[in-house]
């Protein structure tokens, strides 16, 4: 009873005191908690948009346009329609674009008869060469070393990659390359042998790195020279298919473009 009696009086001789300590502990901590999160969001600020930045390529100020594929059409050549994937993909560039290039003209069209009047223009195609015309004109363009077989099976620099429903695996095809009707504009082609692997290679392109082992094996194989010089490049990622999502998202091949 003596030791309450003694503590309550030291208390109440030195609230005041007390009270300034446990204040001044409790704005140190919260400081520090808002000084730590600020800067964590800073720098994923920062470093993303640097990331997509140079992987983009394009310029602030410019028209883009992301051109999706059809996945059927009817007698009426204006109507598309996207697979869930393939969809989503599209859908995670738009929003990528628009947040890093806030004074940009951004659209998204369907490779109707309408995208021919944006083919020198800074462009990401969607969706492989059989159902996105775009696709196929672009990468008909670019090489003839990279195309998709008539079982859908992409073949790249004389290597053979196939969709699996058996295994849930499928793949994408990614190219960052100087459009070849504009050479002054880039154009990217994200495709796949099936829908998954088209939203497979979107997700290099997004802005939550919500794959950061995407990241790290796409410079990885990409190489410091090139990763320095931020050559443009082909490439092929795999991954699970799981219903309208992907997993496990590798890059399995990667070729820089040769500087001409």
């Amino acid at each position: 009873m003596d030791f309450i009696i003694n503590l309550f009086s030291i208390i109440s001789k030195n609230y005041i005191p007390l009270f300034i300590s446990i204040l001044a502990s409790l704005i140190v901590l919260s400081m520090q908690i808002v000084v730590k999160t600020t800067a964590n969001t800073l720098t994923y600020l920062i470093t993303s948009r640097y990331r997509l930045r140079k992987l983009y390529t394009f310029r602030n100020n410019s028209n883009m346009y992301i051109v999706s594929g059809s996945i059927e059409q009817n007698d009426q050549n204006d109507i598309a329609l996207l697979a869930g994937p393939d969809a989503t993909a599209a859908a995670t560039i738009m929003q990528s674009l628009r947040n890093l290039y806030d004074n940009s003209i951004i659209k998204h069209y369907y490779a109707t008869k309408q995208y021919l009047a944006i083919f020198n223009e800074y462009i990401v195609s969607v969706g492989g060469p059989l159902h996105n015309p775009c696709t196929k004109a672009m990468l008909e363009n670019i090489t003839k070393e990279i195309y998709f077989d008539e079982n859908d099976s992409l073949m790249f620099f004389g290597k053979a990659y196939s969709k699996s429903t058996l295994d849930h695996i499928d793949y994408g095809l990614i190219v960052r390359h100087t459009n070849p009707y504009s050479t002054i504009k880039k154009v990217i082609i994200l495709a796949g042998c099936g829908s998954h692997g088209v939203l497979a290679a979107s997700m290099l392109f997004e802005s939550s790195q919500s794959f950061k082992e995407l990241n790290k094996s796409f410079k990885k194989k990409r190489g410091f020279l090139n990763n320095l010089l931020n050559n443009d490049f082909f490439g092929v990622v795999k991954c699970n298919m799981t219903g309208n999502e992907v997993s496990n998202i590798i890059i399995v091949d990667l070729k820089a473009v040769k500087r001409r």
